[in-house]
């Protein structure tokens, strides 16, 4: 640990700049290895938005409720493929460098994206057109196992010893982009479309142009950017991995890739339902309008994207545990609150002001966890290791956390029940904080 806590640089960082010497470079690294999560979760909310054309144009039933529930089940299926490609692409990078797996990942995520886009309807392609679908959400769900991992060892790897969880902290932020990006594109084609257009073929745009301008770009700017110079292709050719990544991090860093999952639980929890799942709460169980439910969550969206960089700044000054550990308390003690404020003043001003708190806490929770992640495991198994334990737990917990909460109002019928399931992921997450050790001023091994 540095023995100066107000000079937190470590002797191998050198000064805050990128290996080419610039701080441009430095931020070139962050976009390109961040761009990979933007396309992930734009797609993700281009799905969800235009669920209802995608299930009519490729899984035609005998009602259209059916429709729908295929439409949401094949979505599903990318969830599945999400611990393969964790293992396959997080393992391929640890062996062969950051740069070849970032490339690859986004090159499939790119793929998936493009065929949603362009497949042929069903009733012109009959079967395949289903079966394309199923297919591009199988090689989206892949290439997101090895996204989030590889995209985090690279950011994390890249900046100096004293600024890991500010440069970290853009992976969160990346994600409210996302959601941004995502609720614009599809908002402007429905505000500027005609209705009959946007089903036949404009709900099809957004896709394709997120292929081709976040893929493209994403894809161009990681193939002209270095290897970090602290990962394993930055080392000796001796420091790298003799045994399989796969194998040595199950038999050395159990205990780390445990406390990594635990923590991921609440993590991924709050992801889903303080920013995906919160304009759904606020117009299905609030009643409040369509479009101040939109400008809420918006609000929200904005507020955990300028606060996470925050967070990350913080715990590089204070100590991963200590902020991390406070914004879980605060998810934990602060979630049933402030949503029963909400439900007792379900107007624009207060809502509002209550997602945004919200934000705050999660910002403060999770702006600090990918330095953390990557802090937990040494260069020769990071981005496999960091990859099943964040898609471990996505996909048992992050992926079913809005049904979760649809199912628990549906049956106790109350409109705080999601809460407890909230608060209880929350404490899990704050059990793994506390296992772990501090992390921010030491070096990465």
């Amino acid at each position: 640990m540095n023995p100066n806590p107000s000079d937190t640089r470590d002797a191998w960082a050198g000064p805050p700049v990128s290996i080419d010497g610039t701080a441009a470079g430095t931020r070139r690294a962050v976009i390109a290895a961040s761009l990979g999560n933007i396309l992930e979760w734009y797609d993700f909310v281009l799905y969800a938005y235009f669920s209802p054309q995608i299930a009519r144009h490729f899984f035609p039933a005998a009602s259209e409720t059916t429709s729908f529930l295929i439409a949401i089940a094949t979505f599903g299926v990318g969830f599945v493929a999400r611990p393969l490609g964790a293992a396959v692409l997080g393992a391929y990078g640890d062996r062969t460098g950051r740069k070849a797996a970032l490339l690859l990942v986004i090159l499939l995520m790119a793929a998936g994206t493009a065929m949603i886009g362009l497949t042929p309807a069903f009733a012109s392609a009959g079967l395949a057109a289903s079966v394309s679908i199923v297919v591009a959400r199988l090689l989206q769900g892949f290439a997101s196992g090895g996204e989030w991992g590889g995209a985090t060892t690279f950011i994390v790897e890249y900046a100096p010893g004293h600024r890991r969880g500010l440069y970290g902290s853009w992976q969160q932020a990346s994600l409210a982009v996302a959601l941004l990006l995502g609720s614009l594109s599809a908002g402007a084609m429905t505000w500027f479309m005609p209705a009959q257009s946007l089903d036949n073929w404009g709900w099809r745009v957004p896709f394709v142009a997120g292929a081709l301008v976040i893929g493209a770009f994403g894809f161009w700017l990681r193939r002209n950017i270095e290897e970090p110079p602290h990962g394993v292709a930055g080392r000796a050719r001796t420091a790298a991995p003799r045994a399989s990544p796969l194998r040595t991090a199950w038999r050395e860093h159990r205990r780390a890739l445990g406390i990594g999952s635990l923590f991921t639980v609440g993590w991924t929890v709050t992801n889903y339902l303080y920013l995906l799942y919160m304009p759904i709460y606020l117009m299905r169980t609030l009643q409040l309008p369509a479009g101040k439910a939109l400008v809420a969550a918006s609000m929200q969206i904005v507020c955990f994207m300028a606060l996470s960089p925050v967070a990350g700044r913080l715990s590089d000054r204070w100590g991963r545990r200590r902020v991390m550990t406070a914004g879980t308390v605060c998810v934990l003690l602060g979630t049933y609150p402030l949503f029963a404020f909400m439900s007792a003043h379900p107007g624009i001003v207060p809502v509002t002001f209550a997602a945004c708190t919200l934000a705050a806490f999660m910002a403060m929770m999770t702006g600090a966890a990918p330095a953390w992640q990557a802090e937990l495991y040494p260069a020769t198994v990071r981005t496999t290791s960091i990859s099943l334990s964040y898609n471990f737990a996505v996909t048992l917990f992050g992926g079913f956390a809005p049904f979760v909460a649809t199912w628990l109002i549906d049956v106790t019928g109350d409109a705080l029940a999601p809460t407890w399931y909230i608060s209880a992921c929350a404490a899990a997450s704050l059990i793994a904080v506390r296992l772990s050790t501090e992390s921010a001023h030491s070096r990465l091994s």
